[in-house]
Parts: structure tokens; sequence; C-alpha cells
């Protein structure tokens, strides 16, 4: 009988790196198809790739693992001692050194507590070995760098519960690439404000949860109206019934994770008709709320409140619903100046928002930080209607950012300069309210095109600001984050 010969022959040798990875789907999906981008680009073969809940045993040779901590495999790492076991919430274990099951070869691994973990540590994964070595041309060369990578342990978890971007949603161009790009800064939240809810909303909010990226919706509910009278019961009943009308006709039937709005707070005058803006604003946020609540009782409600209308009298917001979440905006210097250099008044306004994040006990205290691009409002901002979100052409995205790279230049020098003072205020605000959100507000930026070091710092503060400044400004600057 005939016999098969083989006509094909290895020409990389026989070690090779294998990878064992969780389900591809959802978070841990992202996560496993990331940690594999990780380690192929240095590979001059097809890395070799096996679900891990079939692995009983590891496979010969250098290999990575990725998935939760109850997985069979990593379960027996932790309680060898080989890895630390990851403890709360979108924690993680990352580990580089040698194979417990041979230590000839090495062994990669990213733990996660949930899937969110896995997909934060895959990415931490990816950033350090990147950072180590010289890379030379030639396969080779980036095998050996591989293979020669320092070996590293850590578990980290996030310093602050909610971290992200608060964005208008027709700045956003590349949805996919926004959201992916949130992912490597470690953000797990987007508030994204439109006049009309996009078309294609379904399908952003799908790839956002797969990524682990929680979305609140917000819409025009009396924003920008300046007819309408916050002493006023009839106007106010008008954005009552507003807010209700949309929420039901266009979000009720969506998968978000909550809704935000704001009206009528955007000034300087803190008083109307005899009684605190602070006052009425409880009173609208009450009524709009009740509304809501009594048909959607489960909806997660963030209502926005400039603190440029509330000053002292933020006493008068204590009765407002504690199922509402004030969000704070306005509020004095760094970190809510619209620009970064605006550090005078930094004490006063550390003073006030520990103030407001004891104002209502054990409630979330959530703020938007400002200091990044903003939408050219003279030139291209105009209330707009139905539309397709987060679709445009790469081209089209690289030369707008080419645009307004000048300006981001100066951006991130200012911040360069600032961060150690948001740093500062952040692990002073978790010391006395540790159930902070945190949004930055990064309008026509093109973070999906590119992060920039501002954007990366404002992340990495946000995930622990109880790193030293010199080590929040290295991180903020890892290729990693452009490659």
């Amino acid at each position: 009988m005939t016999q098969l010969k083989s006509q094909f022959n290895k020409r990389h040798g026989d070690v090779r790196w294998h990878l064992l990875i969780p389900a591809l789907k959802g978070p841990s999906g992202f996560a496993a198809r990331e940690t594999q981008k990780a380690i192929q680009q240095y590979l001059p073969y097809v890395l070799p790739t096996a679900q891990l809940s079939s692995a009983e045993t590891p496979p010969a040779g250098h290999l990575g693992i990725v998935g939760t901590s109850d997985e069979p495999l990593i379960r027996q790492l932790i309680e060898q001692g080989t890895i630390n076991k990851p403890e709360g919430a979108e924690s993680y274990s990352v580990y580089r050194g040698p194979s417990p099951w041979d230590a000839n070869y090495k062994l990669m691994v990213v733990a996660g507590n949930d899937a969110s973990g896995t997909l934060y540590g895959s990415q931490e994964l990816a950033a350090q070995i990147s950072m180590e070595g010289h890379l030379l041309d030639g396969y080779a060369a980036r095998q050996e760098h591989l293979e020669a990578c320092p070996d590293f342990s850590f578990t980290e978890k996030p310093a602050i519960a909610r971290r992200g971007i608060w964005t208008w949603g027709y700045a956003i161009y590349s949805y996919r690439s926004y959201i992916d790009n949130m992912v490597k800064l470690k953000f797990n939240t987007i508030i994204i404000w439109n006049d009309k809810v996009p078309v294609n909303i379904l399908e952003v909010i799908e790839y956002a949860h797969s990524k682990g990226v929680k979305v609140v919706l917000g819409f025009h509910c009396g924003w920008g109206h300046s007819n309408l009278n916050l002493s006023s019961t009839s106007d106010r009943a008008i954005i009552v019934q507003n807010v209700f009308k949309t929420y039901q006709e266009q979000y009720a039937h969506l998968p978000h994770d909550g809704i935000y709005f704001q009206t009528l707070t955007e000034h300087s005058e803190r008083a109307l008709c005899g009684a605190s803006t602070a006052s009425w604003v409880t009173r609208l946020a009450n009524e709009t709320g009740e509304a809501l609540l009594n048909e959607y009782p489960n909806l997660r409600i963030e209502f926005g409140i400039h603190g440029t209308s509330i000053g002292k009298d933020d006493v008068d917001l204590e009765p407002m619903d504690p199922r509402i979440v004030i969000v704070w905006e306005d509020c004095g210097s760094v970190p809510y100046a619209y620009f970064a250099h605006q550090t005078e008044n930094y004490d006063q306004t550390l003073e006030w928002s520990k103030r407001l994040a004891t104002l209502r006990p054990n409630n979330e205290f959530s703020m938007v930080a400002k200091g990044w691009m903003q939408l050219r409002w003279e030139r291209d901002f105009e209330n707009h209607s139905d539309f397709i979100m987060g679709e445009q052409s790469k081209r089209w995205i690289q030369k707008r950012l080419t645009a307004r790279e000048s300006e981001w230049n100066k951006i991130n020098y200012h911040w360069c300069k600032s961060y150690p003072l948001a740093a500062s205020f952040y692990r002073d605000l978790l010391q006395i309210n540790p159930n902070l959100t945190v949004t930055g507000l990064v309008e026509d930026g093109l973070l999906e095109e590119k992060v920039q070091p501002s954007v990366a710092l404002f992340g990495e503060t946000l995930w622990n600001p109880y790193r030293s400044d010199n080590e929040l400004l290295a991180r903020a600057n890892r290729p990693f984050l452009n490659e």
C-alpha cells in the first residue's frame, strides 16, 4: 500500500510557543485575541492555539495561558504559588517566568478575577513585553526578544470603579477603534450624548459590551433652551414630559447601562425667584426621576449639574432622590477646568469636591474631568437628527487628526505639568468616598486613531493614582498604546 509522504516541513524547529485561550466571546474572547496578537508579532510561525477548558495538561514548549482564575490550569498555578489569585472586580494577575511544569520553558499567564479583569490583564501583558529589550530586523531577533524578555509577576485592581469618556456621539468617527482604544486605557464606561439616538446605536452598545464597556446614553431634554425656567412649574413639567417621552420612545428598548441628562444649570446664576438654583435643580431632578423610576424602577439615572450655578448652596441638593446620580461639572480648576494649565484655586477646588463627595452619605460621587480636546463649536457644531455613528473612513480620520495635532501638542504639554495635581486630587477623594465615577470630556479628540499621552495619563491615573508621578508618566508613554 502506498504511504503518504508529507511534503510539509517545519522550518522553525520543534520548540514553539503555544497558547491556551477561553471561548472567543465577550471580554474574555477579546482578551484571547489581544494576547494572541501580542505573542504572534514576535513569532515566524503561526501560533498553535487551543481551548483552555479542554487542556488537562499543558503542551510541551513555551506557553501562554489566558482566562479567569476558575479555570483548572490557572487554579493549579494559584494553588502552587506560581501566581497570586486576583481579588475584586476587574482585577488580574499577570505572570512571565519559568514554567512550573518544565523550567526549561517560559510561561506567560493572564488570570482575571472576571472577564473584564482578564481583558485588562491581556492589555498589561502586551504592554509589558513590548517594553523590554531591543528589536532588530528579522524574525530570529524577534523570537529571541520574546524568549529573553525579563520575568515579572504582579496583581492589580482598579482604584476607581467606573472610569471612562464623556463625548458627543457625532464626534466618534470609528466606534470600534474608539472602544478598542478605551480598553487599552482600561476604561469601562462611556457617556454618549446625542440630539437623536444614532440609527446604529444597538450595534455600538453590543460592541462596547463585548469589550466590557458600559454605555450610558445622554439625550437632549431642554439643554440650550434659554426660554425655559427652572423655577417655573410649567417649564419643569415640559422638561419632565420631554425626558419621559424621549426615553420611552427611543431608549427604553435598548440594552443600555443608564441615561444621562442635564439642563438649565450651565450658567452662573445661583438664585432664581428668591430660591437657590440648587433647590430648583433638586425639584426638577426629583420630578423627572419620579416619572421615570415609577415606570422603570431599575433605570440608572445620571443627572449632570454645573457647579457654576450651585456654589455654596450645594446643601440644597441633599433632598435629591438618592437613586439619581449627580454628575458634577465645572467645579473649579484642574481636574474640572477646560484647560490643563488652569491650576489656580486648586486647594479650594479640592475642598469643595470633598464636601460634594460626602454631601449625600453612602452615595456615588460622579464627575466629568476636563482639559483635553473640545468640540469646535462655532465651526462644526449643529443640532443633528438621525445619523449613523462612528463609520467614517480611516483616511478622513487621519486627515482630521493631522489638523488637530498642533492643539493636541499644547494639551499634552500642559498635562505633563499638571497631572500630579490630578493624581493627588483622586487620591484625596478616594480617602473620603471610594465610590467614585470619573469620565473625561474628550471631544473630537480622534481617540480611535491615536491615544494621546495626556489621555493615557488620565487612564493610568484613574486605574491607580497611588503610583509615583514618574511611573504614571512613563506608563502613559508606552508605545503599546499606539501599536
